[in-house]
């Protein structure tokens, strides 16, 4: 079982081209299912029926998982059948008769106009960490982008006549992302000035956009501590976190009328069900509009017509 394993994360990684991240999710949660049956004695994945799965449920519920956890554990391992299936080492999916458990709807966390426009200018432009910071913060909100594709932009992926970003996207898919002019003034302000004396101090050689106090491409994990640095500088009041710049993207979008398939374009959903998510913000927003521009909206019902 180790080796068909071994051979499904060599698949994730050079042909569906998963992230690191996203490839040690699926295999943690497959080498967890596989620790559960070589306890029940099964030798081989082909070995599993649906009635076993309903044994491994009751398994992940009585340790008390979150129901995202079990959903997701599914997931993976639902993937992993289909992959065994094309590779003729079992027969059929077991785990396609299984629901996954259903999931609250939790509205995305987003930040209003006015506290985005307080919180970037809060940051200190005088140093080159502070413009570098800045210049991030603008562009994952004039793009919505996620922050793996943000430690992957190269200085060839930007185009500051067109304004427009190449992004390697998820499943190594590329789409083109605009940008507006104050992104491109920042951009260049940055690269010209605070990135060179980042690189130059130390003789760093490298065409990553952004990167960090050693003048090495930034990382994920760099990106989150900046991202909470600037959090507790601000004195904002909220926990800041990359994918909120994300949320705040498309619902300000969409707040101003774009239309749901362009912003699904720029986020890089391969769904539209997944950008749908933002919608509710928005429907949100018109009833609180109405409620205060509507001249009956506010009148009492006592003094109603009868």
């Amino acid at each position: 079982m180790n080796d068909l394993v071994l051979k499904y994360r060599d698949y994730l990684q050079y042909q569906k081209r998963y992230s690191p991240n996203t490839i040690e999710a699926y295999i943690r949660d497959i080498e967890h299912f596989q620790g559960f049956i070589t306890e029940e004695s099964l030798t081989d994945f082909a070995d599993v029926e649906y009635s076993f799965i309903r044994g491994y449920l009751n398994n992940l519920y009585s340790d008390q998982l979150l129901r995202t956890s079990v959903a997701r554990k599914l997931s993976s391992l639902r993937s992993f059948y289909n992959y065994l299936i094309k590779q003729n080492k079992v027969n059929d999916n077991p785990f396609l008769l299984v629901h996954s458990p259903k999931l609250p709807v939790r509205p995305p966390d987003f930040m209003y106009y006015d506290e985005m426009i307080e919180l970037l200018e809060t940051i200190d432009l005088t140093t080159s960490l502070g413009l570098r910071n800045r210049t991030l913060l603008e562009l994952m909100y004039a793009t919505g982008l996620r922050v793996g594709e943000i430690v992957a932009i190269e200085l060839k992926d930007i185009d500051t006549v067109n304004q427009l970003l190449l992004v390697h996207g998820k499943g190594n898919k590329e789409r083109l992302v605009p940008f507006h002019d104050l992104v491109t003034s920042f951009l260049n302000e940055y690269i010209t000035t605070a990135r060179n004396e980042l690189m130059v101090s130390l003789n760093e050689k490298h065409s990553y956009l952004f990167v960090n106090q050693r003048g090495k491409a930034i990382t994920t994990r760099g990106i989150r501590d900046i991202f909470q640095r600037v959090s507790l500088e601000s004195g904002i009041g909220k926990q800041l976190h990359p994918h909120m710049f994300r949320h705040t993207f498309a619902t300000h979008l969409l707040d101003q009328g774009a239309e749901l398939r362009m912003v699904q374009e720029m986020l890089g959903h391969s769904h539209l069900s997944s950008t749908q998510i933002y919608t509710h913000v928005t429907k949100e927003k018109l009833k609180r509009v109405y409620e205060d521009s509507h001249p009956k909206a506010h009148i009492d019902d006592t003094t109603k017509e009868k």
